[in-house]
């Protein structure tokens, strides 16, 4: 079931069934996306470009702009893959997030997976292994 949060300029889409609980919006801009508080979005927290700059880098999709969903695509394909290459980010308790144009292939050298942004599992109970599908957060102590 999908939520909504608005400021009146943009209005943030919350898919929890898709979210994979990287905390890359809380650690991007905590002061939007705080589990602390209720609701955890606070449309208060950062201007509307900001908002919508942070909503684009959620690696799942979990979190869009309504009326903008090509907004994540934009960004990524803003950058020059060839000069800056992959970023690698370990996520405290969560998944390694690669952002950057790759392929994923298999111990027979198939491609099982092409994509810009990928976030792999590192808790090793995802159920769509290697991919995180945010079962760690089940795992993780409060």
């Amino acid at each position: 079931m999908e939520k909504e949060y608005t400021n009146g300029e943009t209005t943030i889409i919350w898919k929890p069934e898709k979210c994979i609980h990287s905390g890359v919006c809380l650690v991007g801009l905590h002061k939007v996306f705080n589990l602390q508080q209720r609701p955890w979005i606070s449309m208060d927290g950062a201007d509307t470009a900001t908002i919508e700059a942070q909503v684009a880098r959620c690696p799942s999709g979990a979190l869009t702009i309504k009326g903008q969903p090509q907004l994540r695509q934009k960004l990524l394909d803003s950058r020059d893959v060839a000069k800056e290459g992959a970023e690698i980010t370990l996520v405290k308790g969560g998944p390694v997030i690669v952002n950057g144009l790759g392929q994923v292939k298999n111990t027979r050298g198939r491609v099982k997976e092409e994509g810009q942004d990928l976030a792999f599992c590192r808790c090793g109970k995802s159920e769509n292994f290697p991919y995180c599908d945010g079962t760690h957060a089940k795992h993780m102590k409060p």
